[in-house]
């Protein structure tokens, strides 16, 4: 009996509707797991793609056991449930800071306790397990509705669906909701497909969580609360500073922020008014030593600062201080800034000589036109992955040698750039050194401590005629530090951006917990992804499922260059690939499988396009034309990607199988990523080919016929 004969006998208009919400369920998931746990479990921030990969294999697990009796949905919302309990609670149990190694290998910032590989790693693959559970009924009960419906039609739908959950996610995003919003709308979204009190559970949850849990645990781990904030990009919490002795004994003097649990920016009051009633040898904790740089401005008020990465305002109240004519400051995050405008002291961002921008320092860089005095990276640290997709800083193209060249050309002849960072390891140090010496051509005079192993904060100052500067600037900027030129450790460039690896390759330390779980994902997954091994129309999605991963990786790293690593232009991208992704497969329907030469010769010269051609390369051609070229050579392969595999998941034997093998060819990709941090970004771009050329190899193989997934697409 064909797919068609059965589908007649089912109401296809339900069967879409319950596939939507469960594809927007599924999405949403996605994506609220990898964040949520990403803040409140330290290991998986500098694992990314576990979530991901955890994810990947849950629906594929569930594709692939679409033919089970056992409804395993409501299996996954009770163990989401438990994740979601286990999350809530995760700093008071003493999880989020689990690590499992100490190392020079590369940087971890953050709190974290003594190396427990034992305990972390066990964390790890319970947390992992759990995951994929979550994911399991969703993924089954996709692939059911999917054999229920012709393929290119199920996977429209699932596409359409998964646009929506990602959209609503942004959405909850920019209104800075919290994990209990995310909860409700998660339940409801298990309610719409079945009436059951366990959904309802997970909305009370959800509501309890926002009403008291959440700032109970903040209460219980921050002394001084004042109030947590869930911005588009991490967790932050204020707290309030009162001294415990001395004359200033219980008074507010300032606020303290965190930023997924780390502390990373302190406020203090530096008005004259305050700093009257502080004693004078107590004026140096106030003021710190964030006015240094500014010291070696020649004539501060008519004079024009740069300020990247500007935070609540610490180093703009500096620059204010000196006198400084205008002030320039570049913020990521609005929800930072807005600190700045109403609650640090002395509110330095409702000065007229102040301008705030909110965008990422590598794309204002890019498209700045004005000429500064001084240049200020100060203290860059973004404690966020850019996107779900790698394991890529936010930060990471701000420090790269092509960004620093970029920031000396904004400066005017005689110019300063300063950069200031906190610093765990020399050698990066060594780094931050040589990259400023190749773009200022100077020589930078370095300040602080020179302690490996601890977390010292440290400056760099380079430019022109530094000795022809005011008396005394110096002062305050600490001792005087070495640094070595020499020190064989690579800059860090565009094509490998990653800041925080001395050189490249992958750290031994990221092998041991993706070994341990791959090794655990392998055990559920062996015998059904045996049984189906035998039909090639598997291996093809598969290789089409690691290629297509690591492509939008590339796309997302090139686009990111060229618009910002913002979450705006994340979501924007991600929406973009899902249209692409629709009109590839609107394009395979009225398509047949003698175009895949023909479209495949197409897909390979446009992925040597990427290869060859940078983003670089064609960013100076113009606003408009700068910035629709790179968009048209990563969509185009991303259109005709689509289009071959709608065109092979149409002649598919058992549809839920070969997206299940889709999802685990993925998990491939995901992966693979990793590769970059010993070969570069670009280079992906040839894993992409050969994965592409291995899907080929096994179309070309496999022996032609129809199958009744073709034959009922062909009726419909």
């Amino acid at each position: 009996m064909s797919t068609q004969s059965a589908t007649a006998k089912v109401d296809t208009h339900k069967v879409a509707r319950e596939l939507l919400i469960v594809s927007v369920l599924g999405l949403f998931l996605e994506l609220m797991i990898i964040r949520w746990l990403a803040t409140e479990v330290r290991i998986f921030s500098y694992f990314k793609n576990i979530p991901l990969m955890a994810a990947f294999l849950g629906l594929g697990l569930g594709f692939l056991w679409a033919g089970k009796k056992q409804d395993l949905f409501k299996l996954s919302a009770t163990c989401f449930l438990y994740l979601s309990g286990f999350l809530s609670l995760a700093l008071v149990l003493g999880f989020t800071f689990l690590t499992f190694v100490q190392s020079t290998q590369y940087m971890l910032f953050g709190n974290v306790n003594a190396a427990m590989p034992v305990k972390a790693i066990t964390v790890m693959v319970a947390v992992f397990i759990l995951t994929v559970a979550v994911f399991v009924g969703p993924g089954q009960r996709m692939g059911r509705l999917f054999r229920q419906l012709p393929p290119l039609k199920a996977y429209g739908i699932n596409i359409v669906g998964g646009l929506l959950g990602s959209l609503l996610f942004c959405l909850l995003s920019f209104l800075y909701t919290n994990p209990g919003v995310w909860m409700v709308v998660a339940g409801v979204l298990f309610f719409l497909l079945e009436r059951r009190l366990l959904y309802a559970m997970i909305v009370a949850f959800g509501v309890v969580y926002s009403v008291w849990l959440g700032d109970f645990v903040a209460n219980r781990y921050f002394a001084g609360h004042v109030k947590t904030v869930w911005t588009p990009y991490y967790r932050m919490d204020i707290t309030g500073f009162r001294p415990d002795a001395g004359a200033l004994k219980g008074e507010l003097v300032g606020y303290q922020i965190f930023v997924n649990y780390d502390s990373f920016q302190s406020v203090m009051d530096c008005t004259p008014e305050f700093l009257k009633k502080v004693p004078r040898d107590h004026w140096d904790f106030f003021l710190s030593d964030h006015a240094g740089a500014f010291k070696a401005l020649k004539d501060p008020a008519h004079s024009r600062v740069l300020v990247l990465g500007c935070g609540a305002g610490a180093d703009v109240c500096a620059a204010l201080r000196q006198g400084v004519g205008q002030i320039d400051g570049v913020e990521i995050d609005a929800a930072i800034a807005e600190l700045g405008k109403t609650l640090t002291p002395g509110f330095p961002y409702r000065s007229p000589n102040v301008h705030i921008y909110i965008t990422d320092a590598r794309t204002f860089l890019r498209n700045c036109k004005d000429k500064y005095d001084l240049i200020l990276f100060a203290c860059l640290d973004s404690h966020a992955a850019f996107s779900s997709l790698s394991s890529l800083r936010m930060d990471n193209y701000v420090f790269t040698k092509e960004s620093v060249e970029g920031a000396a050309q904004c400066l005017k002849p005689d110019g300063v750039m300063a950069l200031s960072a906190v610093l765990m390891n020399d050698w990066i140090f060594d780094r931050h050194a040589k990259e400023m010496y190749a773009a200022v051509k100077e020589k930078p005079l370095a300040f602080g401590a020179n302690t490996t192993g601890k977390w010292p904060y440290a400056t760099l100052i380079a430019g022109h005629d530094l000795k022809d500067r005011p008396a005394n600037w110096i002062s305050g900027l600490g001792p005087a530090r070495g640094y070595n030129l020499d020190n064989p450790v690579p800059m860090a460039e565009d094509d490998w951006p990653f800041l925080f690896l001395p050189r490249r390759a992958i750290p031994s330390e990221y092998m041991l917990p993706i070994i341990t779980l791959l090794l655990v994902s392998v055990l559920p997954v062996c015998l059904q992804f045996a049984r189906g091994m035998r039909d090639l129309t598997n291996w093809k999605m598969f290789f089409m499922g690691t290629a297509f991963m690591l492509l939008e990786v590339r796309a997302m790293a090139d686009l990111s260059l060229l618009f910002g690593s913002t979450w705006v232009v994340n979501s924007v991208v991600i929406t973009g690939v899902m249209l692409v992704i629709l009109f590839g497969t609107w394009l395979a329907n009225r398509l047949t499988l003698k175009t895949i030469p023909v479209l495949g010769a197409l897909l390979i010269a446009s992925l040597l396009l990427t290869i060859f051609v940078p983003v670089s390369a064609v960013a100076g051609f113009g606003a408009m034309l700068g910035a629709a070229l790179p968009v048209f050579v990563y969509m185009v392969p991303m259109a005709l990607a689509a289009t071959i595999f709608g065109l092979f998941f149409k002649a598919s034997t058992v549809s839920s199988d070969a997206l299940a093998f889709n999802l685990l060819g993925g998990i491939l990709g995901i992966l693979l990523e990793y590769a970059s941090m010993a070969l570069g970004i670009r280079a992906l771009g040839w894993i992409v080919i050969g994965a592409y050329l291995s899907a080929f190899a096994a179309h070309f193989l496999s022996k032609p016929g129809t199958t009744a997934d073709a034959v009922a697409t062909a009726e419909v």
